[in-house]
């Protein structure tokens, strides 16, 4: 399984470190991630975000129990305007692949070096309890467990670094990867697509604390083939 952008050329630039987070992913869970928006070329504003303007953050879909997830085909729709506003689905009862999406979780909140992911309460409430059957048969440290999902409170666990956020029942929000300084400026990165399979740096400096990178790409197994946000 690989990591997938669905619209790279448009929204699929991130800085050095966001590039190797998803990279990363390729190895969670059996791979299969379909990633939304990311950033701009440059950063700046996007439409559709009040973030998303730093290369540093991006969307992703939810894992479903049949190996797929909640992304949306864009061949679905016959305008792509439309298919901006709903790249993601909501899925339906039972089909959340909680497994999977804790896996997720340890790796984007340690080794990936997020500050949260946002998602929905339910989601979040389904994950923990996978995690304590983790935690009781010793998968799991308590401390681990803590620092994701914080502790049970009303009903609800909150306090972690997972953490609810309306608007969040079709996708994870990863933000906060590296340095997030401010950008200077809004101007694209000079440097024009790559190939397939390949990565293009800017010839010179992006203005943000990273280098932006634009990834292009078909598959990927190991190593990135394709970044989609």
């Amino acid at each position: 399984g690989g990591v997938y952008i669905g619209d790279p050329t448009y929204s699929g630039y991130g800085t050095k470190r966001t590039k190797a987070f998803l990279s990363g992913m390729s190895r969670v869970g059996g791979g299969d991630w379909w990633v939304g928006d990311i950033s701009l070329e440059g950063g700046g504003d996007i439409h559709g975000h009040g973030t998303h303007e730093r290369g540093n953050m991006f969307d992703l879909a939810l894992p479903t129990k049949d190996g797929k997830s909640t992304y949306n085909d864009p061949k679905m729709f016959k305008d792509k305007k439309r298919w901006y506003k709903n790249k993601f689905r909501d899925p339906s009862e039972g089909e959340f692949d909680e497994v999977k999406a804790v896996g997720f979780a340890r790796y984007a909140l340690q080794k990936g070096g997020a500050r949260s992911v946002l998602l929905d309460q339910a989601h979040i409430n389904n994950m923990a309890k996978h995690a304590e059957i983790l935690k009781k048969n010793g998968d799991m440290s308590g401390s681990e467990f803590k620092r994701i999902f914080g502790s049970l409170k009303d009903g609800n666990y909150v306090g972690g670094r997972l953490k609810h956020h309306p608007n969040h029942a079709d996708h994870f929000h990863i933000q906060g990867i590296g340095p997030h300084g401010k950008i200077k400026s809004t101007k694209p990165a000079p440097g024009g697509a790559a190939g397939p399979g390949t990565f293009r740096k800017p010839p010179v400096k992006a203005p943000m604390e990273e280098s932006l990178i634009k990834e292009i790409v078909d598959k990927v197994v190991d190593e990135l083939t394709n970044i989609s946000n």
